[in-house]
This record gives structure tokens, C-alpha cells and sequence, in this order.
């Protein structure tokens, strides 16, 4: 079929479907039965043409790899076989409507969106910002553009970055760089570098991800929409190696389309929409076991559908691992819009894909409602000195980036900040675990369209979000803005200019220009540092193509990110509930052992049975001393005897004053607090973990529910709270007084059916560290009993993040007692 004949066919079929549209709900549905087969999917150079009738996938599977080593590709796109080409020889139909509605359906939501009434709820760009500043800017360089393309557009633009390098992909070409720009591999056509593996043809739709837990490098693509191939490098070395994998996501006639994956703690997870020959078929999900993946078998994957009331599920992509802020377990979250309709949008939780379950609603959310802002359907963006537009695309998810236990997410929508409908940036942070809005907030101003946009956020809560501007008298450009963690709610910061658009943007598929699907922003495994490939028009030379793409990084000047590419390195002393053995050294339940954030080494630290202690250490406090030991202050499990004191009990504490720590301990004991003097006498009250504040007001918290006298009354105590003694006399004969410190039940949501079993109090802040008996889920941050919580007050609760794995350090047993001797 020729170009020309393509065109006719389609507006004959838009003109059939406009008749039916009038009662058509508006949520993804069936296309025109007309065009099934010059439109049998959405993406950017469908094949003409149609397959049979699709047959069910098997929802488990393995896909075998092909090794490639990149230094043995040859660079430089694959011309013949680029975009460009390809419609040449009449063998890609552009005209397709790039939605999932039809194009008549658009073009009235689009005309409803030009009425939409001004909304003062929207953050006026105009208009004050909580701050002047914007992240600052950092390395700044051009990229892969049109020209190195192999002649695609739009380009579809993602980034990863790791410890040295960062991965520049488009359509359907990436490259490498270094930190400073410099370009370590020239575009490479990812259908010649894939060649090997015979299912890896004709590209588009490309992914990059950074595995920060195993420093590893993932691309994927979707392959002519019928499977998603997958790069994983063997090591942290992008130049090096690289294994090839093939998963199928699509039979006969359906096409797979807008794949994005995010990296999970043990699966590799990816969203996609699914067409046949009607138009949107549903949204799908994959689980691909990364254990295999890395250690280069035939890897393991599982696929599910949602309801067709659900489309272009975004995985939750993890950050945080060298910051210790990783969520544990296997269950995974999606962000999914619901309804498309703008307005809705659910979090969806896969739990154990491999072992058949399905996937479960977690909860729909109203962001429409939550911000106060009418979203319309994008419509088509102006630039300067042309009257030709650019799409804006629609209202679909471009994201969903895990940091500090919550997750976020961005889209287009219009809307009207006072001087007509433009396209919008509309922001939004959830609690994954409850899929409840945290924050959320409408960023615009009056002439100007933002669009494409895509964010990240740092060790500290602080977002960033890149994306292209553009208006009647800007050539499109790419902005930049953020947020610092204690900012207003609802508000961004100043954007500020990272690349000024060249000239007037054209393309081969003509007007309204394709502009893109998404654009990439990450952030550095040393949680500090963002880096976005974002897009504008560039003086490429052509009128057939002029985008160009540019990497800047980005910090906020307030945040130290905690954390390089060594992995979790807080210092820490610790008891655990067991006996046992870690990095060589063997311990007791008894016994406090250390651990050396900079090198990951262990070492004993007070050795019990030095001094005749025999019984479980479930509490203890360090007061550090100069020119001497550190002192100690005990709490046991059980019923301890200790010469010279007698019978300490689970309601005291002793006061341990060491000659000398190690292997080998000596050292006097005194009494410091009895328990039963002051009300601590039931099952429930015994101590579990104990500390001291900078008043030196002694910190405690029981091991179940327990209550004490207080001037006027009784304090009661469940065992997720820390209540403060102020001691007027120590020593076996105790006195003082209890005063309520920190309430679990509404710090943090999960946190009331926890049991604190260990806790920091940071001197130097308001942050407190908590260990909790068991499995938890707490802010949405999953984990168990070797793990260190750490809670940052926040907007009158504490924001929970994890601070420290014990699998990651190999240690793998219950924590008891903890202090904190290092930051990160």
C-alpha cells in the first residue's frame, strides 16, 4: 500500500468512526474496525499489514540469551533500516493516531479542553515560588539528535546513570558517556547491536535502567511489538559485555506498545498496552527474575493482564540502595490511569509473580480531586515563528520513582492559569502501601506549554522534574524545576533554562509534529546528583528532523546524598537476639558486636562472657567518653545474675564502665535503674530498648503495653511508643519522673502494629533510628528484624526510610540493641 493510499484510508476510517464516537464512553476502547489493518497499533512506524489471531501468552516462561560484546559492534546507526527509509519504501504507515482513543474522539476533547474554566488552585510559573532557586546545574552537553538517529522521530529519550557512566537511549540508537560529556561509545543502533538474537528487530520504544544493588546496566526495547528484548551487562562496565535476552509480549495480530520497566528487589518489571486488530486490547504486566538475568541463564518471566479499565501500567523503579532505602520482599507496585479520564489513577501490588498470583488493586486515587484543577485532554502546543504545532500527546502516567518509601509520579493535562488552556505539569507524591496522595500540585503559566515531562528524587525527598517548554515565541526547550522536602505543599520552585531551543521545529511526518512519548530524568546512585536527557529543536541541517537531546545534571545544595557507589556505610554497634556468626566473627545474644560502615568489616565489641554475663542483651545504651571506654547501660531478657549487684531483672538496668573492650572485655557494673521503684512491674513493661536524650533524660520502650504513674494521672505505654524518665536519684533506689516522648500509633502508617525493639536517638537532630520485632510495612518502606529504620520528622509525622539492611551486610539476624557511632 502506498503512502498516499494510507492517508486516504485513514480519513475514510476516521469519518466512519466519528458516526459511533457521539455515545462513546471516554476510556480506552475499541478502534475502528476500518483500520485494523494499517493501524494495528500505536507506535511510531507500524508495519503495514496484519497477523492472525492472537493466541493466548503462557503466563510463565523462560527466554534464553545471546552474548555480545560491545567493543566487537560497529557504531553509527542502521540507516537502511531507519524510520525515515522505511516510510520511504512505503513499508511504515505514520498517520497512525498516536492514543488510545481514536483521533475524532481527540479532536473533541481536545476542542472541550480550549473551554476550561481559569482555576487559582494551579502554580502560577508567574507568580511567587517558595524559593527563587531551581536545582543548580551541573555538567551540561548536547546528545544523540536526529542526525545519529537513523532518522527517527520522535526520539522517546531515557537515561541511567551509574557510578561512572550514564546511557543515553532514543530511538533506536544509545550511547555512553562519562560524568563530564565526554562520549565513550558513538551511537549504536540497537538493532545491530542486537542482531544476534533473532526476535531483536525492528526497534523503538527504548528503556535504560541502573541496578544500584548489583551495579549493573539494563536496556530494553520493544522488537516490532511483538516481544521487549533486554541488555544486561556482567558487570558495572557498559563498554564491556552485554546478554541478550528476548521475552514475546504479543501473538498474531496484537501489538505491544509504550513498555517502561522499573527495577524491582528481585524481578526486573515492566507495564505495557496490548492492541489487536480493533484497537486497545488491555494493559499487561512481566516479571523477569533478575537472579537470573545476572547470573546469565535462561531467565525465568511471568506476565498478567489488568482490567481493560486500566492502561500503561508504570512499574515502581527503586532508588536508594547505597543510601540503605530500598523496600524489601517480593511484592511490587504499578501505577496505572484508570478510566482515562485525567482524573483517576490506581496502585496495583504483585506479590510473588512467579508463584502464579495475580496482580491486586491497591486503591484508586482522584488527582483531579486532590489538586482542585479541571484536566483536560493535552491539546497541540504552539512554537515560535511557525504555525505548525506539536503534539502534546495525552494525560497517561510518565513514571513512578521509589525514593524514601514513597513513590511519584507526573503528567500532562491542560488546564487554564488565567489566560487560556495550556498543557500542564501535574506532580504527584503517594504512599504506595495505601495508594493515598501525599502531596500533589499543578505547575503553569498563562501562554506557555509544559509537556513530556519526567522526575526523580533524591536521598533527601527533594524532586526534580525536567521537561520542554515551548510558546508562540519560544522555540522548544528544555526547563528544569524542583522541590526541597520541606517546601509548601502543592509548590514547586523557580524553573530555570538548561538548553534553548535552536529554531523552528519540523518534521517528515508533518504537523502537528510527533514530539515524543516521554523524556528521562534519573538520579546518581550517590543520591545527590539528578541527571535529565531532555529534548529541543536543534539546527540538525534537515527539515526531516530537528530534535536534539542534551544531559545536564542537577543538585539541591542542601542535600548530601549519603551514600556513593560502595554501598550502605552508617557504623553501628548492635545485639542480636541469637547467637551467631558474622564476617568471621562468632557472637552471643550476650554480646555487642560493631560494624565499620567504611570497609564493611565486624569486629566484638564487648564481649559478654568476659564478664560472667550469660543472658540475652535485648537493650543497651552507649555513652561515649573521651581519653576512656565508652560506658555502657544493660538491659537483659531474663532474670541476670551479677556479683556484687545480685539479681538484675528485665525492669533494671546496669551501668557497665569497661577497663578495656574487644575480644577481651573487663570492666565494673552498678545499678542505674530500678524498674520496679518507678511502676515497671507487669509482663508487658519489661524493657526492650533504651537510650538518652541531649538532656540526659533516660529513653524507653516496653516490650508490650504497660502504663506508669506521672504527676495527675497514669502515662500509658504501648510497645511502639518511647516514653522519657528524668531521674532524680539513680542507683538501686530509683526515683524520677515519666513524661510520653514519641507516639507510634501516629508517627508513621503501619507503625502502631509494630513492636520497637531497638532504637537511636540522633544528638545531632530531631531523626530517630528504630528496629521492629519481625516483618514490617511501615510508610510503605517493607523489611524485618536485621533491618534499621530511620524516621525524619516531617509535616507533623515522620517520614520512614530505610536506613540500614542487614542481608546487605550479611547480617541476617533479629537486632536487639542498636547506636549509631557513624553517619554516612
Amino acid at each position: 500500500m502506498t503512502n498516499k493510499a494510507v492517508k486516504v484510508f485513514v480519513l475514510i476510517a476516521l469519518v466512519v468512526a466519528g458516526v459511533w464516537l457521539v455515545a462513546r464512553p471516554a476510556y480506552p476502547a475499541a478502534e475502528s474496525p476500518a483500520r485494523r489493518d494499517s493501524l494495528r497499533a500505536l507506535a511510531p512506524g507500524r508495519p503495514i499489514g496484519s497477523g492472525g489471531p492472537a493466541v493466548a501468552l503462557p503466563e510463565q516462561t523462560t527466554a534464553d540469551f545471546v552474548e555480545v560484546d560491545l567493543s566487537a559492534v560497529p557504531t553509527g546507526p542502521d540507516e537502511e533500516n531507519g524510520l525515515y527509509a522505511r516510510w520511504l519504501r512505503g513499508e511504515v504507515d505514520l498517520y497512525e493516531n498516536e492514543s488510545l482513543l481514536p483521533a475524532a474522539e481527540i479532536a473533541r476533547l481536545q476542542k472541550e479542553a480550549l473551554s476550561l474554566p481559569p482555576s487559582a488552585k494551579i502554580q502560577n510559573a508567574a507568580g511567587a515560588a517558595p524559593s527563587s532557586n531551581a536545582p543548580v546545574i551541573g555538567t551540561n552537553f548536547k546528545a544523540i539528535n536526529y542526525n545519529n538517529s537513523g532518522g527517527f522521530v520522535p526520539p522517546d529519550p531515557e537515561l541511567a546513570a551509574g557510578p561512572s557512566h550514564l546511557i543515553a537511549v532514543v530511538n533506536s540508537v544509545f550511547a555512553i558517556y562519562s560524568k563530564t560529556g565526554t562520549q565513550l561509545r558513538a551511537p549504536t543502533s540497537f538493532d545491530v547491536f542486537m542482531n544476534n538474537n533473532a526476535n531483536c528487530n525492528g526497534t523503538f520504544d527504548p528503556n535504560v535502567l541502573y541496578d544500584e544493588s548489583t551495579d549493573r546496566f539494563i536496556m530494553g526495547i520493544d522488537a516490532d511489538g511483538t516481544h521487549y528484548c533486554v541488555a544486561v551487562t556482567v558487570n558495572g562496565d557498559p563498554l564491556g559485555t552485554w546478554r541478550i535476552y528476548a521475552f514475546q509480549t504479543a501473538t498474531g495480530a496484537d501489538f505491544f506498545d509504550y513498555p517502561h520497566a522499573g527495577i524491582g528487589e528481585q524481578f526486573l518489571f515492566m507495564g505495557a498496552n496490548i492492541f489487536d486488530n480493533i484497537g486497545f486490547k488491555e494493559a499487561r504486566l512481566w516479571a523477569i527474575d533478575k537472579a537470573d538475568l545476572y547470573a546469565g541463564i535462561a531467565a525465568d518471566v511471568a506476565t498478567k493482564p489488568l482490567p481493560t479499565s486500566e492502561d500503561t501500567p508504570q512499574p515502581l523503579n527503586l532508588h536508594g540502595w547505597n543510601q540503605g532505602t530500598w523496600p524489601s520482599g517480593v511484592a511490587h507496585t504499578f501505577f496505572t490511569d484508570t478510566d482515562y479520564n485525567g482524573a483517576t489513577y490506581s496502585v496495583w501490588r504483585w506479590a510473588n509473580p512467579l508463584g502464579g498470583t495475580n496482580p491486586v488493586k491497591v486503591g484508586t486515587m482522584n488527582l483531579e480531586s486532590y489538586t482542585g484543577v479541571s484536566a483536560g485532554y493535552p491539546i497541540d502546543a504552539p512554537q515560535n515563528g511557525s504555525a505548525n504545532d506539536i503534539q502534546a500527546n495525552d494525560y497517561r502516567p510518565h513514571d513512578f520513582e521509589y525514593r524514601n518509601g514513597f513513590a511519584w509520579s507526573v503528567q500532562t493535562i491542560s488546564c487554564n492559569p488565567g489566560g487560556g488552556t495550556v498543557n500542564c505539569l501535574r506532580w504527584a507524591k503517594i504512599n504506595p502501601a495505601t495508594a493515598t496522595i501525599v502531596d500533589a500540585g499543578v505547575y503553569s503559566s498563562s501562554n506557555e506549554h509544559r509537556v513530556f515531562s519526567n522526575l526523580a528524587v533524591n536521598a533527601c525527598g527533594d524532586m526534580a522534574i525536567g521537561y520542554t517548554k515551548t510558546s508562540s515565541a519560544m522555540y522548544p526547550s528544555i526547563f528544569v524545576n524542583g522541590r526541597e522536602d520541606g517546601d509548601p505543599a502543592g509548590m514547586l520552585q523557580s524553573e530555570a533554562l538548561v538548553r534553548a531551543g535552536e529554531i523552528v521545529y519540523t518534521a517528515f511526518d508533518g504537523s502537528p509534529f510527533r514530539w515524543g512519548d516521554y523524556t528521562g530524568m534519573t538520579i546518581d546512585p550517590d543520591g545527590e546528583r539528578f541527571w535529565y536527557l531532555g529534548e529541543f529543536s536543534q539546527n540538525t541541517g534537515t527539515n526531516n528532523g530537528r530534535w536534539g537531546t542534551g544531559i545536564a545534571s542537577f543538585t539541591f545544595e542542601e542535600c548530601d546524598g549519603g551514600g556513593g557507589g560502595g554501598g550502605t556505610n552508617p557504623s553501628l554497634e548492635l545485639s542480636a537476639k541469637n547467637n551467631g556468626t558474622v564476617g568471621g566473627v562468632s557472637f552471643t545474644s550476650g554480646d555487642i558486636i560493631a560494624y565499620d560502615g567504611t570497609n564493611g568489616q565486624w569486629s566484638m565489641q564487648l564481649d559478654a562472657s568476659d564478664v560472667a554475663l550469660t543472658k540475652n542483651l535485648t537493650a543497651f545504651y552507649r555513652q561515649d567518653q573521651t581519653g576512656s571506654p565508652d560506658i555502657y547501660y544493660l538491659v537483659f531478657s531474663a532474670n541476670q545474675k551479677i556479683t556484687g549487684l545480685g539479681t538484675v531483672t528485665p525492669w533494671d538496668i546496669v551501668k557497665f564502665t569497661p577497663t578495656q573492650l574487644g575480644n577481651t572485655t573487663g570492666g565494673a557494673f552498678a545499678w542505674y535503674f530500678d524498674g520496679s521503684d518507678v511502676g515497671l512491674t507487669q509482663d508487658g513493661e519489661k524493657i526492650d530498648a533504651i537510650g538518652m536524650d541531649e538532656d540526659g533524660r533516660l529513653l524507653v520502650s516496653l516490650v508490650g503495653s504497660g502504663s506508669v504513674p506521672r504527676n495527675g494521672g497514669t502515662l500509658k505505654i504501648a510497645d511502639e511508643d518511647i516514653v522519657a524518665f528524668t531521674p532524680t536519684v539513680t542507683g538501686q533506689t530509683t526515683t524520677g519522673t515519666w513524661d510520653p516522648v514519641f507516639d507510634g500509633s501516629s508517627a508513621a502508617g503501619g507503625l502502631a502494629s509494630e513492636d520497637v525493639n531497638g532504637f537511636w536517638d540522633d544528638p545531632a537532630s530531631d531523626n530517630l533510628y528504630i528496629t521492629l520485632l519481625g516483618t514490617f510495612n511501615v510508610g510503605g518502606v517493607q523489611g524485618d528484624g536485621d533491618d534499621i529504620l530511620k524516621l525524619t520528622p516531617s509535616g507533623g509525622g515522620y517520614t520512614v526510610t530505610k536506613f540500614w539492611d542487614g542481608d546487605t551486610a550479611g547480617f541476617g539476624y533479629a537486632i536487639d540493641g542498636i547506636e549509631v557511632s557513624a553517619l554516612p
